[in-house]
């Protein structure tokens, strides 16, 4: 937390945060350190054990990256490329922090699945079998594949960061949801993911194929 303030202060276009753990009852007491500002968005990685939440991914004032596998399915000619849920992608219900009010809407959230915030807001390719290409000079020598939602989270850090110039993306996960009882969404270009889980919670929080009907899962 204490470097996440520190970063604040310097008012960049984004902060992300590769890290994570188990939810804590005490946890909304740093929510106001995890939380975007006007000009500063957060990503925090969702965690790469599979269904279940984690705390920072959890609190309702950042963008919670989940992850996918990534497959190439065109040829040269005519790329293309379809995007699966990742297994070991975290995602889920919090056990301690308010469902904010752009998930409320009945096209986010089901009452009988989840009263609390529900992570994550989106994902990108964090499967290590599908990962991203990495240059290493320091121990490992050569190109590496690497994985995991810290990779994601990066990404999606990465594409706040060149969208802030344009001052149409908001730095609030909020700005992911389509007028959702205070979303201002949706954002174009994004893509829903509808195949693929990370878990056997037998709903749309750790199944990709069970959507509701804007299509979150």
């Amino acid at each position: 937390a204490q470097g996440v303030t520190e970063a604040e202060s310097f008012s960049p276009a984004v902060i992300t945060n590769s890290y994570g753990g188990s939810e804590f009852s005490s946890e909304t007491s740093y929510n106001s350190v995890y939380s975007a500002t006007s000009s500063t968005a957060l990503t925090v990685a969702t965690g790469d054990s599979g269904y279940g939440a984690e705390f920072p991914a959890a609190s309702p004032g950042v963008t919670a990256v989940g992850g996918t596998s990534l497959t190439f399915t065109g040829s040269s000619a005519s790329p293309s490329w379809n995007q699966s849920a990742w297994s070991g992608a975290g995602s889920g219900c919090s056990a301690y922090e308010t469902m904010p009010a752009w998930q409320k809407a009945s096209a986010y959230s089901s009452a009988a699945d989840c009263t609390g915030r529900q992570m994550g807001d989106l994902a990108a390719v964090a499967d290590p079998s599908t990962g991203v290409a990495t240059y290493d000079t320091y121990g490992q020598s050569g190109w590496l594949v690497f994985g995991g939602t810290s990779a994601s989270t990066q990404i999606v850090g990465a594409a706040y960061g060149l969208a802030a110039a344009s001052g149409t993306v908001t730095t609030e996960a909020s700005g992911l949801y389509v007028d959702a009882s205070g979303g201002a969404g949706p954002t174009p270009g994004l893509a829903p993911v509808t195949s693929g889980s990370n878990g056997s919670c037998g709903d749309y929080l750790c199944d990709a194929a069970d959507s509701l009907s804007s299509g979150y899962n």
